[in-house]
């Protein structure tokens, strides 16, 4: 009888110690507008929490963001631009979003990876977006499951696969940040060149790579470059910016250009903690950039995919200057269940 009162109090001590790290996290989301993402880890590590009570907190954190009004210039954009279907969409950025897996699907089949997952009693399904996308009912994964698979939306893997390259064309991914797509695009055969102008979240690109393929080759310094001898084709990683970079010409070129990042509010409901409006312009003035020196970089024949994942009009760039628009596409969590997205295909005029 005695133990079980010790463990109830104790229980009742972390259940309170929990919510004062909630309130904690928010407020001082709320004052330095800080990732709650980053802020749950460092504040629960330093106060002792283990897994289930980090848990616990991270879903309460991300609960209340979900519930909190949005400013007021984003919810007169969104009714602006959608419509009737801003009601719907609205609710869909506030509804957490399903676990998704990109399958590297050179390394393993979907039948392995869908057969494994059953084998840890987790739901699956298949996306209707992306040929590489698993739907999944958890994401308590085992490690073994992840070596040839990592955390992707539906929408951002959607967006690798309109680069449609053959072995040996060239491919650029111009803002390639952790790798994601590149990971996928690899698929092709094609030699990519990924570049970002920040080099720790592309040597995360690397690494990563690295740990899921057989290598060769692996030089870390200011230009990456590696090998992979199950893929006929070759990856290179540069440190560079996008807006001054100078190459020879490419086949494709993919510019998943810096933005709001507005789309992927399922996932990020503490968005509206860094992001002002003010802050458009700049992204607006980036995005341009970036795509004036992509064209000078694509070949006559070649084809340029721009993306965002934002759901304002402003960012989404459907005519520019020297480029013809073959089509576009806007996703949203509303009807395709996946982030917002904005996609557009361009080639020479």
């Amino acid at each position: 009888m005695r133990l079980n009162i010790i463990l109830i109090e104790s229980l009742k001590l972390v259940s309170k110690a929990a919510q004062i790290l909630i309130q904690d996290i928010l407020t001082r989301h709320h004052a330095t507008g800080e990732s709650v993402s980053v802020l749950i880890a460092q504040m629960a590590r330093k106060r002792g929490l283990g897994p289930k009570e980090r848990r616990f907190v991270s879903d309460q954190v991300f609960l209340k963001l979900r519930q909190k009004p949005w400013p007021d210039w984003f919810n007169q954009r969104l009714k602006k631009q959608y419509g009737s279907g801003a009601k719907a969409l609205e609710q869909a950025l506030r509804t957490r979003a399903k676990p998704v897996l990109a399958v590297d699907i050179t390394q393993v089949t979907l039948e392995t990876v869908e057969t494994a997952l059953k084998e840890q009693d987790i739901d699956c399904a298949r996306s209707e977006l992306s040929k590489t996308a698993l739907l999944l009912s958890s994401d308590r994964l085992s490690s073994g499951v992840l070596k040839s698979c990592w955390w992707m939306d539906a929408g951002s893997q959607y967006v690798a696969q309109q680069i449609k390259a053959k072995p040996g064309e060239r491919v650029l991914d111009l803002c390639a940040g952790a790798g994601g797509k590149t990971r996928l695009i690899a698929a092709t055969g094609a030699d990519i060149t990924a570049v970002d102008v920040n080099s720790k979240r592309l040597k995360l690109s690397c690494q990563q790579r690295l740990a899921s393929s057989s290598m060769s080759r692996f030089i870390l310094d200011a230009s990456l470059h590696w090998h992979d001898n199950a893929n006929p084709g070759k990856i290179s990683y540069q440190v560079a910016d996008g807006r001054t970079l100078k190459l020879p010409l490419f086949d494709w070129i993919l510019v998943d250009a810096p933005c709001s990042g507005t789309g992927t509010l399922r996932h990020a409901p503490d968005l509206f903690g860094r992001l002002q409006e003010s802050d458009l312009k700049n992204y607006t003035k980036l995005q341009h950039e970036l795509l004036s020196n992509a064209s000078k970089l694509l070949k006559p024949t070649g084809k340029l995919i721009y993306a965002t994942c934002s759901l304002l009009q402003e960012e989404n760039i459907s005519e520019f200057g020297g480029l013809k628009l073959i089509k576009s596409r806007q996703l949203l969590p509303s009807k395709e269940n996946c982030d917002g997205f904005w996609v557009a295909v361009f080639e020479h005029e």
